[in-house]
């Protein structure tokens, strides 16, 4: 959920303007949010609207601070055809589906 406020609240000032990363996404692909598939919008996020990117507990992991290097959150973002972003843990206990749509 954090990771998509952060996203909303980019759009909401940039004049309704994705990030360009994500405005680029194929409709309804999922895509996991590393530093491979999303090397800028990590830093369009952090640290203008959230502190740290959360990471997923699977991971393991401590939340994302810098966005140098090789980092993944473990979550994945998709876009469908109307611009609705989906983030989803595609990991979770007993094959649950978790993801927040906006």
């Amino acid at each position: 959920l954090q990771i998509l406020n952060g996203i909303h609240q980019y759009v909401a000032e940039n004049q309704g303007q994705l990030p360009a990363e994500v405005s680029g996404l194929t409709a309804d692909a999922r895509l996991m949010f590393n530093s491979g598939n999303f090397p800028n919008l990590c830093g369009q996020l952090m640290t203008n609207y959230l502190p740290a990117l959360p990471t997923d507990p699977s991971l393991n992991t401590s939340n994302i601070t810098s966005c140098t290097g090789t980092w993944s959150t473990g979550y994945e973002i998709s876009r469908d055809s109307a611009n609705r972003i989906t983030v989803l843990a595609p990991t979770t206990d007993n094959a649950a589906s978790i993801s927040a749509t906006r």
